[in-house]
């Protein structure tokens, strides 16, 4: 489920049933310890900024754990954006990030328009795909 942004969309959804397994019995402060321990190992060795997508984020509750997290531990965060199909949960999402520049949360139907995500280094779907 994390990929490289130039990690063919398909390959990521192509496992959705073994990935369903994976997160169904997860809570979700061990999904987001889990990704946070992947970014890290991944994208604080270079001390570069990472840009990261979370398809799907719902109310961005998770989303903005994972940059919490990912500060904590020292990675540089370029961007963090969360894409979600609901007007309101999106509403929700954006009034708790109004103070972190680096975040952005936006209407969009992930199912059809996937379009940018090369732009991202990491791609995640935290808990959409089991919906």
């Amino acid at each position: 489920l994390l990929g490289a942004a130039n990690t063919p969309i398909s390959s990521l959804t192509t496992n959705a049933k073994k990935v369903h397994s994976f997160c169904d019995g997860w809570r979700h402060e061990h999904a987001i310890s889990h990704f946070t321990e992947v970014i890290t190992n991944k994208y604080n060795t270079d001390k570069q900024p990472v840009a990261i997508v979370d398809f799907c984020c719902g109310y961005g509750l998770a989303t903005l754990n994972l940059r919490e997290n990912l500060i904590k531990n020292g990675v540089t965060i370029a961007k963090i954006v969360g894409y979600d199909i609901s007007d309101d949960m999106i509403e929700f999402a954006q009034s708790k990030s109004t103070l972190f520049s680096e975040v952005e949360f936006h209407k969009k139907n992930v199912e059809t328009e996937f379009d940018d995500v090369a732009q991202y280094d990491v791609v995640l779907c935290l808990f959409g795909l089991h919906w």
